[in-house]
């Protein structure tokens, strides 16, 4: 899973003990810059409830995976607000969404994000990368 191997102590999450404030500055410094950038980012359909919970709707959405395991989900590329964000745990789990076109889910069995891509190999990829060993 993204999440649990950033947990294990990869070279991403960790960093050396270090008395010098400077250190401390230039650590702070990196993991903000790096937490900017995406490691995974593009338009995806997402799937919320409407009508109170009766209804489902697909919309366009753009959506950015980041090294700190957290999933952002954006109404369009460029948005400061985001719509949703989750940070996955190692109890969150990539599966297929059963009976969605190329549809896909991330859940911890406490809540789900349902997405859907626009081509299978495509939703195989964003799987592969969310999913265990990846990125």
């Amino acid at each position: 899973m993204f999440a649990s191997k950033l947990r294990r102590g990869s070279k991403d999450t960790t960093s050396a003990p270090s008395s010098s404030s400077s250190s401390k500055k230039e650590a702070s410094s990196k993991s903000k810059k790096d937490e900017e950038k995406p490691v995974l980012e593009g338009p995806l359909l997402h799937m919320s409830f409407a009508n109170g919970g009766k209804g489902v709707q697909w919309l366009a959405r753009h959506v950015q995976i980041y090294p700190s395991a957290r999933v952002v989900i954006r109404a369009a590329k460029g948005d400061k607000k985001p719509v949703a964000s989750e940070t996955l745990t190692g109890d969150h789990f990539v599966a297929d969404a059963a009976g969605f076109t190329n549809g896909w889910q991330i859940s911890d069995f406490e809540s789900v994000l349902y997405f859907a891509s626009a081509t299978a190999a495509e939703k195989t990829y964003w799987m592969h990368v969310v999913g265990p060993g990846g990125a």
